[in-house]
């Protein structure tokens, strides 16, 4: 039978681009399988969505810090500032960058994908309230990071035709493996719902970041692999 253990995350406050941040974390024992940096909003998680995030993320073995700016947008500046504040914050952990998912919320959203497009990290994901996040002025269509984007296409389907657009200049300017997914009939997928519409793509968003994230963080080896490892390569260089 098994039990499942909630984990509250431990919260501080730090200062980051001069405004004060809620910062929340949830460290692992034993040999985790990698880190993500969150920033959730302010306009994309509450705090119990948040500590439900960084628990299903536990689930499938990462750590998590995640940053709440607290009465004030992101403008890319301080989505810079945060990302940097949370990345320095798994870098003491001993995570380099590939072992790393940078995964954005809300206005958080385009903190991932800045992040994406100016560092090579494991994997990036962004989940906006609005796809306009995304594609509006000063859009980022070149990736060095592998990118995930889900979004709602509006209740009549408005952005479809935008959203498409953007998904094939990403697709076509980035290196690295990008997918934009859009959910037709909400507007976005980042609260649960009794609406039918509205519960599924939740439901795809979460399977989709667990899938990306698992697909592109490198995990971090156990003792056994390094032990192995090193076996191996003693025995390569001295074959005798």
């Amino acid at each position: 039978m098994s039990i499942d253990v909630r984990i509250e995350p431990e919260v501080s406050t730090a200062i980051v681009a001069g405004a004060k941040v809620a910062v929340s974390t949830v460290l692992l024992g034993g040999v985790p399988r990698g880190a993500t940096v969150i920033v959730a909003g302010p306009d994309g998680l509450d705090s119990a969505e948040s500590t439900e995030l960084m628990n299903a993320l536990a689930r499938h073995g990462y750590e998590s810090v995640l940053a709440t700016p607290c009465g004030r947008g992101t403008d890319d500046d301080v989505a810079r500032a945060l990302v940097g504040h949370l990345v320095d914050r798994v870098d003491a952990r001993g995570w380099p960058p590939e072992q790393v998912g940078v995964i954005g919320y809300g206005q958080g959203a385009r903190a991932a994908l800045i992040a994406g497009s100016e560092t090579t990290f494991g994997a990036a994901i962004s989940v906006p309230r609005d796809a306009r996040t995304l594609t509006g002025p000063g859009r980022v269509t070149s990736l060095r990071t592998p990118w995930l984007a889900m979004a709602g296409l509006g209740s009549r389907g408005e952005l479809t035709g935008e959203l498409s657009s953007y998904r094939e200049e990403v697709t076509n300017r980035s290196a690295e493996h990008t997918s934009v997914v859009g959910y037709p009939g909400v507007t976005h997928c980042l609260h649960d719902s009794t609406d039918a519409l509205v519960h599924a793509a939740v439901f795809d968003s979460w399977q989709r970041t667990a899938e990306w994230l698992n697909a592109h963080v490198v995990p971090r080896p156990t003792p056994l692999a390094d032990a192995w490892r090193q076996r191996r390569e003693a025995t390569l260089s001295d074959p005798g």
